[in-house]
């Protein structure tokens, strides 16, 4: 059956969308890519406007569920394709949205605890995981940064409470 060019359309939009320009058909660790280009893109998009960046990744949030959505029907047989890092790409964004301003050192923290947390997927995670659909493909991976964010909101504390004259962390 021959597609129209609508369909063409959408189904190279989905591959730039959720692969996240390409990056997630990259041959070795494509979440540890997306995540780290996310991580990047995030560091220079979230200074320029805090508010218009909040707004552009529940934008992109939106957009990304009802495209998961849309491939996981007509692709039942993949549960969570490696190549869609769009989650890893949205739940990064959300963690710079929420954080607020962050250093060289929190953003490398950042990076290598979210991707621990992502690889590792300790319970509660696991039990997202585990389920089918889109929106459980983007929650694991959400989990992954409130978990995150509390391990860099913990790290700032202790860096104020022991290190306050030292600035260590910023």
């Amino acid at each position: 059956m021959q597609r129209t060019s609508f369909e063409k359309f959408y189904l190279y939009f989905d591959k730039i969308l959720l692969s996240f320009f390409g990056v997630g058909f990259s041959k070795y660790a494509p979440g540890t890519a997306g995540s780290l280009l996310a991580t990047l893109t995030a560091r220079l998009l979230v200074d320029l406007n805090t508010f218009l960046f909040l707004f552009m990744t529940i934008f992109l949030l939106g957009l990304s569920l009802w495209r998961i959505k849309i491939y996981l029907l007509t692709h039942p047989e993949d549960k969570d394709p490696s190549w869609i890092v769009i989650d890893e790409v949205v739940a990064i964004f959300f963690l710079f949205c929420i954080l607020g301003k962050v250093s060289i050192i929190e953003t490398v923290l950042l990076f290598s605890i979210f991707r621990f947390f992502d690889i590792v997927k300790p319970y509660p995670i696991y039990l997202v995981d585990q389920k089918r659909g889109a929106l459980p493909l983007m929650a694991d991976d959400l989990v992954a940064a409130l978990f995150t964010y509390l391990v860099i909101s913990l790290l700032r504390y202790l860096n104020y409470l022991l290190f306050s004259h030292l600035h260590l962390l910023s």
